[in-house]
């Protein structure tokens, strides 16, 4: 088998089992959509591609550590993805890893936001946070990414469900690191007052 055939066996493989999940879980609205709009089928294809498969299949950064300074819990509801990111800070954000389980796209978006967030203070990853965020959402089509793996998430606006996926741990990174911009700003501003 090669490498086309087998990821095209994946790409089909992965909408049935959204086609089934979406018909088991009760969302018949959103499953008939699909069904009666085919280009979403195609757009499903095209998210899947090598990078993406890759990164679902070897993810950077995937491990189960203990005693770690800040943990950020994302779960999306709708389709199950549960991850746990795991930060030790010191100047900077030092280390990233991640551990939990989900779909190829919430796992493979995961994996590029620990690489993206590695060596960078609160405030930069909130930024590049927000950025992406956008990006994925189709609201700003030409950002400049800060890592070109992203570009294989450039049609998740246009699939639904998708989109939650691949943002489920920017989202949450981006508020976390919003909490602890705002911890040091008033950590900073008593250190001032005495």
């Amino acid at each position: 088998m090669s490498a086309l055939d087998l990821s095209v066996h994946y790409c089909r493989d992965a909408i049935n089992r959204v086609s089934t999940i979406l018909k088991f879980q009760n969302h018949g609205r959103e499953y008939a959509y699909l069904k009666n709009n085919r280009k979403h089928l195609n757009y499903s294809m095209d998210l899947y591609d090598k990078i993406i498969l890759d990164l679902n299949r070897n993810p950077p950064n995937f491990m189960v550590r203990d005693n770690v300074e800040h943990e950020v819990e994302a779960y999306n509801s709708y389709c199950g993805d549960k991850f746990k990111l795991q930060m030790d800070v010191k100047r900077h954000v030092e280390t990233v890893t991640f551990q939990g389980f989900g779909c190829a796209v919430s796992k493979a978006s995961t994996a590029i936001l620990t690489e993206c967030a590695q060596g960078r203070s609160w405030q930069e990853i909130h930024d590049i946070c927000v950025l992406v965020l956008k990006f994925l959402n189709g609201r700003e089509e030409n950002i400049v990414l800060i890592d070109k793996r992203l570009s294989s998430f450039a049609i998740v606006h246009k699939i639904p469900g998708r989109y939650d996926c691949a943002a489920l741990c920017w989202e949450e990174m981006r508020k976390y690191s919003s909490s602890q911009i705002e911890l040091r700003t008033k950590s900073d501003v008593s250190d001032c007052k005495d």
